[in-house]
């Protein structure tokens, strides 16, 4: 999911908060409200930068469903709004692989598929969600800031 939304440069982020947070078995303390099933993206962390699925919610705690390192970091976790369509859309791009023809040439005739990646294959589905490059920390001027 990160690569298809770097690619895309938008993270569709809903929600910020700024502190000292530590990462203990895949749990991180939050103070902002956040759903299961939803993703968040944890910025400035040394070793688990990254956009991560909620498992569980409970008590100021969020669970995520991959596999963290446990570490305290100062960074952000950023709330994500990712549409359903986009993560159908993520999944397709993360799954392509090029089975195809690099290129072929016959008499009068010649044709190449060159997509080596699943954002080139996928490129014209995904302009509708692409955004010009401002910052990394653009979204802070636009989102609710829990804190």
């Amino acid at each position: 999911m990160y690569a298809t939304l770097l690619a895309c440069n938008n993270f569709f982020e809903r929600s910020s908060e700024y502190g000292r947070y530590t990462i203990s078995e895949n749990a991180i303390a939050v103070r902002g409200d956040y759903k299961a099933g939803q993703y968040v993206r944890i910025m400035d962390s040394l070793l688990n930068d990254g956009v991560y699925k909620i498992s569980t919610v409970e008590a100021g705690e969020i669970t995520l469903n991959e596999t963290l390192t446990d570490e305290e970091f100062c960074g952000y976790i950023v709330g994500l709004a990712i549409p359903n369509e986009f993560i159908t859309l993520a999944e397709k791009v993360e799954a392509f692989t090029n089975r195809g023809i690099a290129s072929e040439s016959i008499p009068n005739y010649s044709v190449s598929f060159n997509a080596k990646s699943g954002v080139e294959a996928y490129r014209s589905d995904l302009q509708a969600y692409m955004k010009p490059f401002q910052s990394r920390y653009y979204f802070l001027n636009r989102v609710r800031i829990y804190g």
